[in-house]
């Protein structure tokens, strides 16, 4: 077994109820396995406080190690960071240079997590936590490889990897960030609650495929239909005035987004994609007429 002088532990994130998800549950247990297999006198949990979130992930994940019998006096939290590459940083600042760390993560995550750890400075080695829907997998890699391209070409630009984390801070969490988490309510957070939602359902639910994709189309028509015949049924003002016909009009909405959502999760469109398409459209009806 390899020298381990510390276990870094990177977090995912929770479910809407502040539940841990599926994919952290198997990091935590490979954490647990790892520590019971080298000693490590040391297990840093990376996670902080994400957008709609009340509780950081690195306080959840230190609960689910006490449960599971890994001392409280051994575990050390770094709540703060909300991206890989500040998780890696953060761990860095905490461990420093000289100790070989063991970094946890899931399987389809570590070619990033590696990476950024090479970044920040840390003597790391890979330990991931299989992930069994293996096509959920791919579709995470291939995501975070997308991603971890653009920092990539941050640093090439000269961006410190401090500056990189400032940069993305900026784009994902507004300065203003108590007021955009009680104001904003994105489409990527909304793919992500679709994927939560599958994740737990996975055995019950069809797999969000391509050949999926036409079944949720319809499906999300269905529930076009559902809103329309409210608005017939009720009219268009007492269906926006009366507060239990307004109640049951955005309850139907949501389902219209939900089945949208898992369209967009069926093609693999990504929440970048669909706002640099948007944004381009948007230009262009401007000057259409």
């Amino acid at each position: 077994m390899e020298k381990t002088d510390a276990i870094v532990v990177l977090g995912h994130r929770l479910l809407p109820d502040d539940t841990p998800s599926e994919d952290l549950k198997r990091r935590i247990a490979k954490a647990v396995e790892l520590w019971r297999e080298t000693d490590a006198p040391v297990i840093l949990l990376c996670g902080g406080l994400t957008e709609g979130r009340h509780r950081t992930e690195a306080e959840v994940m230190k609960e689910m190690l006490t449960e599971s019998g890994v001392p409280e006096e051994i575990i050390q939290l770094e709540d703060k960071s909300r991206i890989t590459l500040e998780n890696m940083v953060n761990a860095y600042d905490i461990l420093g240079p000289d100790k070989r760390v063991a970094i946890v993560s899931s399987d389809y995550h570590m070619d990033m997590a590696m990476t950024d750890s090479r970044s920040a400075g840390l003597d790391a080695y890979p330990v991931g936590a299989y992930t069994p829907d293996r096509e959920y997998a791919e579709k995470m890699r291939a995501m975070l490889a997308h991603f971890e391209e653009r920092l990539v070409e941050m640093r090439a630009q000269g961006m410190t990897d401090r500056e990189i984390i400032q940069k993305c801070m900026e784009h994902f969490h507004p300065k203003d960030f108590e007021n955009a988490r009680r104001s904003v309510f994105s489409i990527g957070e909304m793919m992500e609650m679709q994927s939560a939602l599958l994740e737990k359902y996975k055995d019950r639910w069809e797999h969000l495929t391509p050949e999926a994709g036409r079944n949720h189309l319809l499906w999300m028509i269905c529930e076009i239909g559902e809103v329309i015949d409210i608005i017939k049924k009720n009219g268009d003002k007492p269906s926006c005035t009366d507060p239990a016909l307004r109640a049951h009009l955005i309850e139907e909405m949501a389902d219209v987004l939900m089945f949208y959502n898992d369209v967009l999760l069926c093609y693999g469109i990504t929440e970048e994609e669909l706002k640099k398409t948007y944004v381009e459209k948007f230009h262009k009806n401007l000057s259409r007429w």
